[in-house]
């Protein structure tokens, strides 16, 4: 399974700018709108949907694909990319590898903890 690049800007429980952050799709995969009282739109409740159903098979099968949701491509190293979900859903190609390398150089130079 690749792994996934949220990109659905979520609404924030404070009423603060939408923004896809970090963890704010885990409100999606359980279904529960921020703080339990934010206001949701269809699109998020399918989103939702969606998200939450890629779980669920993927708990119980070890494959997140099923009936009526789009494909989810298991991980090759031939073909790296990712899978988006939030505000499409559908395998995208990896960062160009000028931009990969940077961060391969940079984090070879960290000291280990």
């Amino acid at each position: 399974m690749r792994t996934y690049f949220w990109t659905h800007r979520a609404r924030a429980a404070d009423g603060g700018p939408r923004r896809a952050s970090h963890g704010s799709e885990i409100d999606y995969v359980f279904g529960n709108p921020a703080g339990g009282i934010g206001t949701w739109t269809e699109e998020d409740h399918e989103i939702a949907r969606t998200l939450s159903s890629y779980w669920v098979n993927f708990t119980a099968t070890g494959d997140p694909n099923g009936s009526g949701l789009p494909h989810w491509p298991a991980f090759s190293a031939d073909e790296p990319g990712v899978m988006e979900v939030g505000a499409a859903f559908g395998s995208i190609p990896l960062a160009d590898s000028v931009r990969t390398e940077f961060w391969i150089r940079f984090f070879s130079t960290q000291q280990p903890w």
